[in-house]
């Protein structure tokens, strides 16, 4: 009878747990092509939309060291369809986020244009297109020296909500900012200042934002080393404000923040913050628990693990928030990435790996390659190519 159970738990090893296992060790072949674009920089953001991805390019001008921007529409073959530049007689602009306004049928950006590398002058720059990418309205926004959205949403009401900071002088750090606009036509319906520059704007859902403060505490050498967390509501009210330096772990030196990468995102019902450590790899996981966003503490959980990700570019929560996406570069020679998806309940645990090269004719500038997770089962990888700068595209499954 022993021998019985025994030849039945290793039949169940063999045929149900060995597969898990060794299903994320089988390195898959990307699918890559070069893409038709002229005068490449590099990509800020990606949305995709009916079958088709709709992206913000980083465009040079050949005749000095000024840049501007380009919304494309691709297929999701990497296919160029249609391209629209933007902001030509206003250089050093870019689009950090694109958004798609289903409503009214728009594609929206956000990002900064004017920008001075020199003075650090900048204006928030909004810009509306149709989906033949016809410009609709074109809006730039000044609060201080140095203004500039960084992400952007379409709320329950219909309204363009854009976020960003800006940087007063005479003052030694920015502040952040809120803002509500009519997506049809442009108009500023509402402008609320902050108190904290802002690194991440994350959709919690039911009506509420998240802005986190963290690596802007190194950044702008702020008077306190205090990682932050605010809540708004959708009308860029500010409903909760909690310094999240109880957190144990969590708050560092300013001296020791050049060693890390940053991640936040939602999960569950409360916010997930991943930090990467750049020289051993491993990925500290702080989940902060957002059932009540009235709270003077919220409870939290911290959590370790080991990982051989060189660079870490993205971070997602999955459609239903109940399980967290991240992709990056393997150590490795080679051109290898790595896609992990992890629960946290107790402890966390790797539920799917899967590993993809690019082929050996394309050679990667890695410090220009960003990767977008269209959803669970798609992902892109858009790169300059090291050796003759044109732009890489590539198409990953699952």
């Amino acid at each position: 009878m022993r021998r019985f159970k025994i030849f039945w738990i290793l039949l169940f090893f063999i045929l149900f747990i060995l597969p898990k296992q060794g299903s994320g060790e089988e390195i898959k072949q990307a699918n890559c092509k070069y893409l038709n674009i002229s005068n490449f920089l590099g990509i800020y953001d990606v949305n995709n939309f009916d079958n088709k991805l709709i992206a913000s390019f980083d465009l040079f001008d050949e005749s000095g060291p000024s840049s501007w921007t380009a919304i494309g529409v691709l297929d999701e073959n990497g296919n160029l369809m249609k391209i629209q530049e933007l902001g030509k007689k206003a250089k050093n602009n870019w689009i950090r986020k694109i958004i798609v306004d289903e409503k009214d049928n728009l594609i929206i950006g956000v990002g900064v244009v004017n920008y001075s590398y020199y003075t650090k002058w900048g204006l928030g720059w909004l810009v509306a297109l149709d989906y033949n990418l016809k410009v609709k309205w074109d809006r730039s926004f000044l609060l201080g020296a140095l203004t500039h959205f960084i992400d952007g949403d379409i709320t329950d009401d219909d309204l363009l909500i854009a976020v960003g900071n800006t940087q007063y002088i005479r003052k030694d750090f920015p502040n952040s900012y809120c803002t509500l606009f009519d997506p049809v036509n442009g108009k500023n319906l509402k402008k609320e200042i902050l108190p904290k520059p802002m690194d991440f704007f994350l959709n919690k859902g039911d009506g509420f934002y998240l802005l986190l403060t963290l690596e802007s505490v190194s950044t702008y050498k702020l008077e306190t080393d205090k990682p932050w967390l605010t809540v708004l509501d959708k009308k860029c009210k500010v409903i909760n404000s909690i310094d999240l330096s109880y957190v144990k772990h969590l708050p560092i030196k300013e001296e020791e923040f050049s060693k890390y990468d940053y991640f936040a995102t939602t999960y569950k019902n409360g916010l997930l913050i991943m930090r990467h450590d750049k020289g051993t790899h491993n990925v500290e996981l702080f989940y902060i628990d957002l059932n009540n966003i009235h709270d003077k503490r919220f409870k939290y959980s911290y959590y370790t693990l080991k990982e051989d990700m060189c660079e870490i570019n993205r971070v997602y929560s999955a459609k239903d928030k109940n399980s967290i996406l991240y992709v990056g570069k393997v150590c490795s020679k080679e051109d290898i990435y790595q896609l992990k998806e992890i629960t946290i309940e107790n402890l966390p645990k790797v539920i799917f790996t899967m590993r993809w090269k690019v082929p050996a004719e394309f050679k990667l500038d890695s410090s220009s390659s960003e990767i977008f997770i269209l959803n669970e089962n798609k992902y892109i990888l858009v790169s300059s190519g090291k050796e003759n700068e044109k732009p890489i595209f590539c198409k990953i499954l699952r």
